[in-house]
């Protein structure tokens, strides 16, 4: 009959309807679940930039300062709060924080990391840094003279290493012409500050009637000193070969 078929056809679209504001339902939840979710990805990601950040500056600050509890502290700082992923990010400085560490103190590991077991002091530090700033100065030298520079004093450092108890690599006379050409000529001088952060020290010889000057490590030079200093601050002269390069 006419009069129930119309009570069916407004009991299905009840019905319809009921299922249509349901599925709204469900999908407006879905949507929120969703946003929720995004927020929720984009805090994380923003997390773990800010954490790589804090990482990196303190890695930066510990090399820069060469001081080997900021050192140790950073290393584990990114241990401890970065997983594998994030590491790979500073992946660089990680490994020259770590580089650095096992110069300062090679027995880091074994016992506890303290101010005065450095043996690159941060006035060391300073001495070249401040050198090697003046060096790379192009209003104030020349990028070939920078090289010179550079190239020569690690060759000084280096062969020096290679010959601990060779008393000839530790003596240089300043009124030769290729150290005058390479090492005095450029930025005034720097260089030779560079070689006396590494224990050199400037001396007068009388020789053939008149006083020569030289600069001079020592016989009785620290030989671990020595080494951890020269193999630290090779690590900067590399990285300033390559800029100026």
């Amino acid at each position: 009959p006419p009069q129930k078929n119309a009570g069916a056809a407004i009991n299905m679209g009840r019905s319809a309807g009921a299922y249509e504001n349901e599925t709204d339902g469900v999908e407006q939840t879905s949507n929120a679940n969703e946003t929720v979710r995004r927020n929720d990805a984009n805090e994380d990601t923003t997390e773990n930039l800010v954490q790589i950040g804090i990482v990196s500056s303190k890695l930066h600050d510990a090399i820069e300062n060469c001081d080997a509890v900021l050192l140790k502290e950073a290393i584990e700082l990114a241990q401890n709060s970065l997983n594998n992923l994030e590491q790979d990010v500073l992946a660089v400085d990680i490994h020259k924080a770590n580089e650095l560490l096992s110069l300062l103190c090679p027995a880091q590991s074994d016992v506890h990391v303290t101010q005065e077991a450095l043996l690159v002091t941060p006035e060391t530090v300073q001495q070249v840094s401040s050198a090697l700033h003046r060096l790379g100065d192009t209003n104030i030298t020349s990028v070939d003279e920078c090289v010179a520079a550079l190239s020569t004093t690690k060759k000084v450092l280096e062969n020096i290493k290679a010959n601990p108890d060779d008393p000839r690599y530790r003596k240089i006379r300043l009124s030769n012409k290729t150290i005058q050409k390479k090492l005095i000529e450029p930025a005034g001088g720097e260089a030779l500050n560079i070689l006396r952060a590494c224990g050199f020290v400037d001396k007068e010889e009388y020789e053939n009637g008149k006083n020569t000057s030289y600069l001079v490590l020592d016989d009785d030079y620290n030989k671990a000193i020595f080494t951890a200093r020269a193999s630290a601050i090779t690590m900067y002269l590399d990285d300033s070969l390559a800029s100026c390069q």
